[in-house]
């Protein structure tokens, strides 16, 4: 009987020594954990991470129809470091998404995690059709780029490589990237009737690369309604990166150029990006009357001008810094361009037009032009009497001797004209000399007054009264002295430059004021 209590009183000490032994080693067992992500290869799979203790295996529970209806399978055993990496297919475990899963290894339980859906390739479909713009877009931290999706139906975004470098959102046709850290990511989209296919986007730490996209115009002013047009240089592939206030101005991209619209007053920056040369900003201003002094608006030496079909009209530009720029020109009435500061117009129709001018550092204005028909000048002739014949066999003789009368008369008669217009002009150059001592025209006479400004067509002043005071001595002009720069005035210079070898333009040019100031 002491034998018998004796065995059992050990075979207790033995179990009871087994179960703290068990205990110990399930107190020191290291906590599993699991991690999901989406598999790169892009067919339909789950990649797998479980950590634990060394050496044990690992029993993976998932669920395929409802939260009592769990499953389970034995993965495989961690290696010696504790870690058992993997891939699972959907297609071999049917895994509803958005249910629980877990990992059970030496008698502990992961934490749960969520199973991801997962887009597979469509079988029978040759995948790579799909094509992207831009193809490898470039965006910078917090920035988002819109890169459109070609060659399908139904996308659906598939995998993103790099979720902590750029994250990806499918927005119909589109797929908006957004940088979060430097770095590139692969982001995978498929089409229910095309297959997959593959783009890679690059964050930089800056929204401007160096060295690369440059515009004309970095800073246009425009108002309400009004487009501005900005060229592009520097790279390939150009695309708008982001717009930060879509609501005060449209930009739309057409090849190397970007089109700005205004819409409301405010300020915006468009983001402008090339495949090959990283990206730079249009900083834009919107002002509810571009033209107004307080925006810094280009302004005209005349106001709502009216010309004539075939005439040349220069209008003065004052008012902005850098270079003029014609900024739009509606109506088919006159013809702008831009020569220096200022705005040569040239009268195509009888109509209107309405031509808005910039200047590269900001601001803008408006000038409305008029446009009629060509003046015609029907010359007042008094007919000559027409010989008559007595006899329809009046001799030829006789005939000759009548036309050679008539030419007579009218060499006599062109010799008096001349004669007319030479009185004119010594009356004329008469007045003009009664002027005080010091005026315009005496000193214009006497070759003392210096042309230092240009004229044309429409030109005011005392240079237009002493080009005319002159010319008229010289026998080129036979207007009035009026001190406006009119057609006729416009002619006397054209013959005035043809007598002295320069070219008849009309315009007075600085070779033409060379030639007045040398007194010729």
């Amino acid at each position: 009987m002491k034998r018998h209590f004796s065995l059992l009183s050990t075979y207790a000490g033995i179990a009871l020594f087994a179960a703290f032994l068990f205990s110990i080693s399930n107190a020191y067992a290291i906590a599993p954990t699991l991690s999901l992500s989406l598999s790169s290869s892009n067919n339909g799979s789950v990649d797998v991470n479980v950590t634990g203790d060394p050496n044990v295996p690992v029993t993976f529970y998932y669920n395929i129809a409802n939260p009592a209806d769990m499953q389970f399978v034995q993965l495989g055993n961690t290696n010696t470091s504790g870690t058992l990496s993997l891939t699972v297919s959907s297609g071999t475990y049917p895994i509803n998404p958005g249910t629980s899963v877990y990992v059970y290894l030496n008698g502990q339980q992961s934490p749960t995690q969520t199973w991801p859906a997962v887009v597979a390739a469509p079988t029978g479909v040759n995948s790579g059709s799909l094509a992207f713009t831009p193809a490898s877009p470039s965006v910078s931290i917090g920035q988002t780029v819109n890169v459109n999706v070609t060659g399908g139906t139904g996308y659906s975004l598939s995998t993103n490589a790099s979720p902590g470098i750029a994250s990806a959102a499918m927005n119909g046709s589109a797929v908006a990237v957004t940088g979060i850290a430097s770095g590139s990511t692969l982001i995978t989209v498929c089409s229910s009737s095309n297959g997959c296919n593959s783009f890679t986007a690059t964050v930089g730490s800056g929204g401007t690369s160096s060295g690369g996209v440059s515009f004309d115009q970095p800073n246009p002013m425009l108002a309400i309604g009004q487009t501005v047009n900005v060229n592009i240089t520097g790279g390939s592939s150009y695309y708008i990166s982001n717009n930060t206030n879509p609501g005060v101005i449209a930009a739309t991209l057409n090849g190397s150029a970007v089109s700005i619209l205004g819409g409301s007053t405010g300020s915006a920056v468009v983001i402008i990006c090339s495949a090959s040369n990283g990206c730079a900003n249009i900083s834009a201003t919107v002002g509810s009357n571009s033209s107004s002094a307080s925006t810094g608006g280009v302004t005209f030496g005349q106001t709502n001008p009216t010309m004539q079909v075939g005439q040349t009209l220069s209008v003065s530009l004052s008012g902005g810094s850098g270079s003029y720029f014609i900024s739009t020109a509606t109506g088919l009435a006159a013809s702008p361009s831009i020569v220096g500061n200022s705005l040569s117009l040239l009268g195509q129709n009888t109509g209107s037009s309405s031509i808005t001018v910039c200047s590269s550092s900001g601001g803008c204005g408006t000038l409305s032009v008029t446009v009629t028909s060509a003046a015609t000048t029907i010359a007042t002739v008094t007919p000559t009497p027409t010989p008559t014949f007595t006899s329809q066999t009046t001799s030829n003789s006789s005939v000759l001797a009548q036309i050679a009368a008539l030419q007579a008369e009218i060499v006599q008669i062109l010799a008096q004209i001349q004669t007319i217009q030479s009185k004119l002009a010594q009356l004329t150059a008469q007045v003009k000399n009664a002027t005080p001592a010091g005026g315009a025209a005496t000193s214009a006479l006497a070759g003392g007054y210096q042309f230092l400004n240009p004229m044309s067509l429409g030109s005011k002043g005392a240079d237009v009264t002493a080009l005319q005071t002159l010319l008229t001595a010289k026998g080129f002009y036979s207007g009035p002295v009026s001190g406006y720069y009119g057609t006729l005035t416009m002619d006397a210079v054209m013959a005035y430059q043809t007598a002295h070898g320069i070219t008849p333009l009309g315009n007075v040019g600085p070779g033409t004021r060379a030639a007045l100031n040398a007194g010729q």
